[in-house]
């Protein structure tokens, strides 16, 4: 069984759903690594990238999770998770200030 697990924790889909899991268990850090290093070794899908998105997002790295979550909403358009991870990412979107002379 120990054997079978190691086997297991270098598949790259279990990997990224043991990163989506922990993600969601609230270790957002451990989750993000998780779902990189999956992500790194295969393309995600886009349904999959929406939940790196997500990740990204409660791991406070907004920047880098705005991609990822377009490309799951294009996927789950109609995903209330994800379109309200969208409506807070854009929350953070800083507005210069106008200048009125």
């Amino acid at each position: 069984k120990y054997r079978r697990s190691l086997e297991l924790a270098d598949d790259p889909q279990v990997a990224f759903g043991l990163g989506r899991a922990t993600c969601r268990a609230g270790d957002h850090e451990r989750g993000v690594q998780l779902m990189w290093q999956a992500h790194s070794s295969v393309m995600i899908s886009t349904r999959d990238a929406g939940e790196l998105g997500l990740c990204l997002l409660r791991s406070g790295r907004t920047s880098q999770a705005q991609p990822y979550l377009e490309q799951g909403l294009a996927a789950r358009p109609d995903d209330p998770e994800l379109q309200a991870a969208m409506d807070e990412l854009q929350s953070y979107t800083i507005v210069a200030p106008v200048v009125v002379p």
